[in-house]
């Protein structure tokens, strides 16, 4: 083999200074040839740049053949595309219990439209300022216990001033006449001692002549509640019957008695101012 290289010397090493620009500094091959192509090509150069005379050169191990059925994958290549037609979507499960879990507009429609409509009872009912006087008379004994015990206060206190009374009266000494059987002038003897009482300095003691007031406004109704008038009518007519029904006609007509005597005794205007003076003390 001769020392200087000649002219099939330079061929070979400018053939592998070639093939070794097409490898990158990572060592990945960036030729466009593929490895089946080239590794044939670098062993014909070798064997054509050596005469028959030179260093033998040993054959090449055939390289692995790659299975036809699998795409090679370049560097340059394009990916697959996708595949055309969508993945079948996935079964719906239904409720075996209850397949109407899911209902339409029109099914929930219809629903609505079979249920069977519900009449509203009509009410009898009159919206007015004030109703007729017994149904008024049974508000005021038709309320909660802190209303009912100061009906019993307005009792217990006309009953004290009334017996405190009676004890003053000439002829009088040792006997307490009822308020029905009294006479006029005693009930209005009693009126007016306690209309003097709405300004004497003792609360309690204005208090207490209130209270007794109202026991006679509503008719002493610890004595007449739920008694029938003396006068009443045997065959009373409609509107009498709507008025002063049977069970309330003593109570009414002392009610009314009572009243009346209030306004002879002028205990109303008293009353009012009564009422004035404790919403001003109030405010």
């Amino acid at each position: 083999m001769d020392s200087c290289a000649g002219p099939s010397d330079l061929d070979l090493r400018e053939q592998l200074i070639v093939r070794a620009d097409e490898i990158d500094q990572t060592g990945t091959d960036i030729s466009t040839l593929p490895d089946d192509q080239l590794m044939p090509e670098l062993v014909q150069g070798f064997k054509d740049a050596h005469r028959p005379g030179d260093v033998h050169l040993p054959e090449f191990p055939p390289r692995h053949i790659r299975d036809p059925g699998r795409p090679e994958l370049r560097r340059d290549a394009v990916a697959p595309p996708p595949p055309t037609q969508p993945p079948p979507p996935a079964p719906i499960q239904q409720n075996a219990e209850n397949p109407m879990d899911s209902l339409s507009l029109a099914q929930l429609r219809k629903i609505v439209q079979d249920m069977p409509k519900i009449e509203q009872p009509a009410y009898a009912f009159e919206y007015a300022d004030s109703q007729p006087f017994p149904e008024e008379l049974d508000e005021w004994f038709r309320y909660n216990e802190t209303d009912r015990l100061m009906l019993l206060e307005s009792k217990a206190s006309f009953e004290q001033n009334w017996a405190s009374f009676c004890q003053n009266l000439p002829g009088m000494v040792g006997s307490e006449p009822s308020w029905l059987d009294a006479s006029h002038e005693a009930r209005k003897s009693f009126i007016d001692q306690m209309i003097s009482s709405f300004n004497n300095p003792d609360l309690f003691i204005r208090i207490e002549a209130l209270e007794s007031v109202c026991y006679v406004i509503t008719g002493v109704w610890g004595i007449v509640a739920g008694r029938i008038a003396d006068d009443y009518p045997t065959e009373p007519s409609e509107k009498e019957a709507a008025e002063t029904p049977k069970s309330k006609s003593r109570q009414i007509q002392w009610i009314v008695k009572n009243v009346v005597l209030i306004q002879e005794r002028s205990a109303i205007p008293p009353l009012l101012d009564y009422m004035r003076r404790v919403f001003d003390k109030d405010q």
